[in-house]
């Protein structure tokens, strides 16, 4: 009876397992995807687009025209995080997981 509820609990917890981690690796990776550039444009959209415009390239107040950018992505994460010659610090009011999905909407931006 022993081998039976541990064979059983075994088969549970790995069925468990299995249903936690969702479909294929591609739907999830989609779906990721697809909720970090959601979520990243709104950001940009509610604190960048002012100087940077909708499609990175306005450049107003001395904004960096971010479709042409070479920066990576470590040093995109700092000049959020801490300004940048005209453009203040973030790291006040975002945390450190929006600012990596800002960052990774303001890389897709790039040509």
């Amino acid at each position: 009876m022993k081998v039976f509820v541990s064979i059983w609990a075994v088969v549970l917890t790995t069925g468990l397992f299995i249903y936690s981690c969702g479909g294929s690796e591609v739907n999830s990776n989609t779906d990721e995807s697809t909720d970090v550039v959601a979520t990243g444009a709104e950001l940009y959209m509610d604190n960048c687009v002012v100087c940077h415009g909708k499609d990175g390239k306005a450049g107003m107040s001395g904004a960096t025209d971010l479709s042409t950018s070479v920066l990576s992505h470590a040093n995109t994460v700092n000049v959020i995080t801490n300004g940048r010659n005209g453009m203040r610090a973030f790291s006040s009011q975002f945390s450190k997981e929006e600012i990596e999905v800002l960052t990774k909407y303001v890389e897709s931006l790039r040509k």
